[in-house]
């Protein structure tokens, strides 16, 4: 087991701890921009930058080994949505996930979230 702070959740900046509609502003504004950043949050697309990072290294120990990642809510949906080839404006519409909620992402998935990152995010 290692820890990876690319798996941390998303920062939410000023609008962290703060009541639940904030976070309704936040992800209302990823579907017009994910590339946003209003109120010091992580944009979307800057989390699959992380996240493309870490299943590169991934990928770079064992290319074809399995790998159980444990992460949190905004930081999956954002992985989810790239592998299943939507836009990352639309990573609240891959469904929310339960605690403790498996869900599995196959080599061609993840050949599929890599590409696509924005010009300039890595």
């Amino acid at each position: 087991m290692r820890v990876d702070e690319r798996l941390i959740e998303r920062s939410f900046g000023e609008l962290e701890l703060t009541a639940d509609e904030n976070y309704e502003q936040v992800w209302a504004a990823d579907r017009t921009d994910p590339a946003h950043e209003r109120w010091g949050v992580e944009s979307a697309a800057t989390i699959l930058g992380r996240l493309a990072a870490l299943l590169r290294d991934l990928d770079a120990i064992d290319g074809t080994g399995s790998f159980v990642l444990c992460t949190h809510g905004d930081v999956a949906s954002v992985l989810l949505c790239a592998a299943s080839g939507l836009a990352l404006s639309q990573h609240r519409e891959v469904g929310t996930m339960g605690n403790g909620e498996l869900r599995a992402i196959a080599d061609r998935d993840i050949g599929r979230a890599i590409p696509t990152i924005p010009h300039g995010v890595l």
